[in-house]
This record gives C-alpha cells, sequence and structure tokens, in this order.
C-alpha cells in the first residue's frame, strides 16, 4: 500500500521544525470516488515518477471503485539543487559570488542534516532532487534557507545501540 509510506514520512516529521527541513503543515485522509476527478489531478503532475505511482490509485479505483488517499501540506518550495547544479555548471569557478553560495549551500545542507539526526532520523535518499530552495520571487530563483525535503524513506533510530562509532568498532575487532 503506497499510504503506508506517506503515513511513515508524516509520522516521522510531525511537529519538527527547522529552517533547513521543508515543515509539513497538516495531513488528512481523503477518499476519491470519481475517476473524472482523480484524471483531472493528474493533469497537475509533471514528475513521471509521481505520474507512475497515480497511475496505480487509478487502477485501484477502475477496481474497487473508491480509494484512499493521505494528502500532505507541506511548505511551499522553489527549485531543486539539482536544477541550481544545472545552471551553474559552466560558471566561473573563481567567481566568488558562486563560491558564496556554494558555502551557504553546504551550510544549509549540514544544518537541516544535523536537526535530522540530532531527532534520531536518517533521511535514506538525501540528493539534489530532495534539496529545495525557498520558494521564489520574480527577480531571485534560489532563494536561501536551503531545505531537505522528500522523507518517504526515512527512518527513525530508536536506540543508541544503532551508532556505530570508534568506540564501537574497535572493540569488536
Amino acid at each position: 500500500d503506497i499510504n503506508k509510506y506517506h503515513k511513515r514520512e508524516c509520522e516521522i516529521m510531525k511537529d519538527k521544525e527547522h529552517p533547513n527541513v521543508v515543515r509539513i503543515i497538516q495531513v488528512f485522509e481523503t477518499f476519491f470516488t470519481n475517476v473524472n476527478e482523480l484524471e483531472q489531478i493528474s493533469k497537475l503532475f509533471k514528475d513521471e515518477k509521481v505520474y507512475k505511482h497515480f497511475d496505480l490509485y487509478m487502477g485501484t479505483i477502475r477496481r474497487n471503485k473508491t480509494i484512499s488517499a493521505i494528502l500532505i501540506e507541506m511548505e511551499l518550495c522553489g527549485l531543486t539543487l539539482r536544477e541550481w547544479l544545472n545552471q551553474h555548471v559552466n560558471h566561473d569557478k573563481n567567481d566568488l559570488e558562486l563560491q558564496l553560495s556554494q558555502i551557504k549551500i553546504i551550510i544549509d545542507m549540514i544544518n537541516g542534516m544535523q536537526f535530522l539526526h540530532k531527532n534520531n532520523i536518517i533521511h535514506r535518499d538525501f540528493k539534489p532532487e530532495n534539496v529545495m530552495f525557498s520558494i521564489s520571487n520574480e527577480v531571485d530563483q534560489f532563494l536561501f534557507p536551503l531545505k531537505i525535503g522528500d522523507f518517504g524513506l526515512c527512518r527513525v533510530l530508536h536506540s543508541d545501540d544503532f551508532r556505530t562509532d570508534k568506540q564501537n568498532w574497535n572493540s569488536g575487532l
């Protein structure tokens, strides 16, 4: 069931707020019974991965005539780090403004990951597509702070027994 991943994502990130982590505003479950209504929603999907998941929903609703869906209202973000990297790949590496942006990007990613790790959350899908800039305005497409998102593959560590540190590593030798 695809909803279990969304439920886990919501449960893990519920009540977690940090400037470098995408905030979940609210979560609710709803039921769809109208295929036409769902097909209208499908036109909003630009991401092929999302559309494939949506295709699973369509098959279920055609068979069962109803389907439950978890709707997640999240903080609105702008372009991804992947889009920034693609736009800046051929820029002058000695450009001071570019270097300062790179430093800010790294600092924001570190701060976001530190927050997750302090909350015993392992992201497990950390990549440029899951790092977003703040919502853009007409002047600048890449506004800070950067935010880590997409927590569908996250896991919570429930015990310090799972830690791998120098002390535990050496004691096993």
